[in-house]
């Protein structure tokens, strides 16, 4: 019986990189393969798929073995690993923020997203490699721009959970709190440099000044200090120099319950990253039926679909003016709801991503 082996650094269940272990561990699975995830840490509750990196040469000592590498940071110690197994090997790229983004705020992120990008193009180089399988077009096309074969590269969405949101309850304490009349703008994304906060406080600022309206930014999402305090600082004295204290609100890591409740008070999932590999939270808002207005940028277009709202440049007053017509046009808004939610069954439905893992594999499998 064929083997399979997933690595990853650090295994957690509610993250992106995660959700997309769980999600190949369970296709395998339901398919009769023999799979085990090798991780330096995990969450306690994934004991029962888990293992230490240390146990992976052991299980792929011989040729009917299927390897996955997880790459979304520099991890020296488990390409190593990686590359010593025997069988099938393949590199699972979820891309990886480019370093200047932190350069002005961390030493350590900045030197570990240069350290992943320097891996990335020695994984390119390698002729050990089988298939480099990547989260997005957009990132496809980064691995070819450093000298990967068309033939050993394809796009495949990140397995997600989204019915996870369906078997809980949405946070009643989050509904009664913001479901009060105000317009609520949503960002759901980890608190970084790279997610563009500051753009979208500016958005908040244009649209007081242009329309009146009483209106407030939430931003859900992991602050990870201290290694980024001094951006979320930096953000403070934004949020207090345009006047906005009490109309920004930085509500940090949520449970699902409550991520859920957020997505249901939200007029509008405002997106104004400037690097994504892929950008789950889109997923997340089609689900909910939230209309999204977003930055076209890097993959963000390729993942909401040729009707989604996007503007190409960072004009605030233009994103104000758009996120107005959003709430006060509600046929538009429902129509672009609806357009979100096709588009996600039609490319990123669970069965859709399982059918496109197959196909990439088959090649592969013995």
């Amino acid at each position: 019986m064929m083997r399979a082996s997933l690595l990853v650094p650090t295994f957690l269940d509610g993250d992106a990189i995660g959700n997309d272990v769980l999600g190949m561990h369970a296709a395998l699975s339901k398919a009769g393969v023999q799979v085990k995830v090798f991780a330096n840490e995990w969450a306690e509750r994934l004991n029962s798929i888990a293992h230490p990196l240390s146990d992976f040469p052991q299980w792929a000592a011989t040729q009917d073995c299927l390897a996955i590498y997880h790459h979304a940071i520099s991890w020296e110690q488990g390409w190593e690993v990686f590359r010593r197994g025997h069988g099938t090997k393949i590199v699972k790229y979820h891309n990886i923020t480019p370093p200047h983004f932190f350069a002005p705020y961390s030493a350590h992120y900045e030197t570990l997203t240069r350290l992943g990008h320097q891996m990335t193009a020695s994984m390119v180089g390698s002729p050990e490699i089988d298939l480099f399988l990547a989260d997005s077009q957009f990132s496809v096309n980064e691995l070819l721009t450093l000298g990967l074969s068309e033939t050993k590269g394809a796009a495949l969405p990140p397995f997600h959970n989204l019915s996870a949101f369906d078997q809980v309850e949405a946070s009643l304490p989050v509904l009664e709190q913001f479901l009060d009349g105000t317009i609520n703008l949503v960002f759901v994304g980890r608190v970084a440099p790279n997610k563009g906060h500051r753009h979208l406080l500016h958005v908040v600022k244009a649209y007081r000044d242009l329309f009146g309206r009483r209106l407030r930014l939430l931003i859900v999402g992991d602050p990870d200090p201290p290694r980024l305090q001094s951006y979320q600082d930096a953000l403070q004295q934004t949020v207090s120099c345009l006047g906005l204290n009490g109309a920004v609100r930085f509500e940090g890591k949520v449970s699902i319950e409550a991520l859920k409740a957020y997505y249901l008070v939200g007029h509008v999932l405002l997106v104004m990253s400037e690097h994504e590999g892929f950008c789950v939270p889109l997923l997340e808002a089609a689900h909910h039926r939230l209309p999204v207005l977003a930055y076209a940028s890097t993959a963000v277009p390729e993942t909401l679909g040729p009707k989604g709202l996007l503007l190409d440049r960072l004009d605030y007053e233009l994103f104000a003016a758009a996120i107005d017509t959003l709430y006060t046009e509600h046929a538009y808004a429902e129509w672009l709801a609806d357009q979100q939610s096709r588009h996600l069954r039609s490319n990123f439905d669970g069965p859709v991503i399982e059918a496109r893992f197959w196909e990439l594999l088959a090649p592969f499998l013995h």
